[in-house]
């Protein structure tokens, strides 16, 4: 066996220690450091629900909508022991209402009469109510608007638009959409809109290219898009979501969303992100589920069980630093008080 000379064993000691001492005096740093940041995905709040039995405006209403508008909450329409009148909880941005749900009166029934399956929306700084179904199962196909919520003019009352209920009203680019719905025989996918609430544009058509027919979706302006998402045709049940910037050409983002198929139900933007509670699925199933998202497309569940009770048909309105349930159906009938989370 060849020896190795000392020498060189000597030598070769010293090299090493030079080495580790190199390496502790100077340690190597990556070039960039990763940065942790929060996940966009992380849901704030909005986790336990509170009820408040103190809301006369809730109280056995379905199919009302509930709105912002001039620093109130005001609750309209809908059907059941106290619809007809338009609701109003007071508030501002300085006081948020407190916990003090306390709901008026502004008038005892609405020009525009007793309606359900309507849609409401705030343009050009006054209330509208647009379209619905009257008690006596007749359809309207007109636009209602409104300074206060409580005198309304009929802009118009016999609109170019088929006579409908269950759609969606939206403000985009300083003009007002009315999206799909259906009336006794049928659901449609059209889409009109209007610059002043009076003469109205077809910008789709029923069965052109775009989202199917259905009426009881959602419809939400975001992210500088229109949005439609679930519904019902009849006869299936929709979690699909689909999105336009310009009303016409519409994209499917997701064919099935993982909050599942339902209809009924309603969404709300608070705290940066859009919420959807509640609904009916397939085979007449309520939900009490809570649903979150950042982007329209990506959802995250919140809550598979919240505490107000599995519910459709109800409002679902944000102000005030808070989110509300408002109305609805349950198992027991209508819903005689408002859940509120923060």
């Amino acid at each position: 066996m060849k020896k190795i000379p000392l020498i060189a064993v000597f030598f070769a000691i010293i090299i090493l220690y030079a080495q580790a001492c190199s390496k502790t005096a100077n340690p190597v740093v990556p070039a960039s450091s990763p940065t942790v940041v929060p996940s966009p995905t992380s849901t704030p709040g909005c986790k336990k629900w509170e009820k408040t039995e103190i809301s006369p405006a809730a109280a056995a209403i379905k199919d009302s909508v509930s709105v912002v508008f001039q620093s109130k909450i005001i609750t309209l329409g809908g059907t059941g022991k106290n619809a007809g009148p338009v609701w109003v909880m007071p508030g501002s941005p300085d006081d948020p209402a407190e916990d003090n749900y306390l709901w008026v009166t502004i008038t005892p029934e609405a020009q525009f009469g007793k309606r359900k399956g309507f849609a409401a929306a705030v343009f050009k700084k006054e209330l509208w109510v647009t379209c619905g179904e009257s008690e006596d199962g007749s359809h309207y196909n007109d636009a209602w608007s409104s300074a206060e919520g409580v005198t309304w003019t009929a802009v118009s009352e016999e609109a170019e638009f088929f006579k409908r209920s269950g759609h969606c009203a939206v403000v985009y680019n300083e003009r007002i959409w009315i999206i799909g719905g259906g009336d006794k025989s049928n659901c449609f996918n059209d889409i009109w809109s209007s610059g002043d609430g009076k003469g109205w544009e077809q910008r789709k058509k029923n069965d052109e290219e775009g989202f199917g027919r259905r009426k009881d979706f959602s419809a939400i302006v975001f992210n500088g898009r229109m949005w439609v998402i679930g519904g019902t045709d009849g006869k299936k049940v929709f979690n699909d979501i689909w999105s336009s910037s310009n009303g016409t050409d519409w994209e499917q983002v997701t064919l099935s969303a993982k909050f599942g198929a339902r209809h009924s139900f309603n969404i709300a933007l608070y705290k940066q992100r859009l919420w959807i509670a509640g609904g009916m699925g397939p085979g007449g199933k309520k939900y009490n589920d809570v649903w979150s998202s950042t982007d329209a497309i990506l959802w995250e569940e919140v809550s598979d069980k919240a505490e107000f009770p599995p519910v459709y048909g109800h409002s679902l309105a944000a102000g005030f630093g808070k989110l509300y349930l408002i109305g609805g159906v349950t198992e027991k009938g209508m819903m005689k008080e408002m859940w509120v989370t923060r």
